[in-house]
């Protein structure tokens, strides 16, 4: 089961979302590089992405993501922990809701512009 991300009202105290962020159920696949860790994306925007994951990221820390759209389309990203949060799991097994920041804004013409570029064009946001 694919556990959604907090509103922006839910987000850790002095953390607050800029840009919106579009849930991505499954349609991103996640792994930090080089340790070949997969990670689940819950959702991306221009600025960042959260995932979900058994390993806790330092805040401030970057490291380098391989984000894979369901057609195959690759790149690396790297990204800055914005907060690593533990959640309480039913087995007892650690899991950690993770919100990352693009260290490098994606542009046009870059590899991981055009893949969000890609991304948002495939996908809508949920508007209530």
């Amino acid at each position: 089961m694919l556990l959604k991300t907090a509103p922006i009202d839910k987000a850790p105290k002095g953390v607050r979302r800029q840009m919106p962020r579009l849930e991505v159920m499954g349609s991103v696949k996640g792994r930090v590089e080089p340790g070949n860790v997969d990670v689940k994306v819950l959702d991306i925007g221009v600025s960042g992405f959260g995932i979900e994951s058994s390993l806790k990221f330092d805040k401030g820390s970057t490291h380098n993501f391989r984000l894979t759209l369901a057609d195959g389309t690759s790149t690396v990203i790297p990204a800055t922990v914005v907060h690593s949060e533990k959640r309480v799991t039913r087995d007892g097994s650690d899991l950690y809701l993770t919100g990352l920041r693009f260290a490098d804004q994606p542009g046009r013409g870059d590899a991981a512009g055009e893949l969000i570029d890609k991304l948002m064009s495939v996908m809508s946001f949920d508007i209530p």
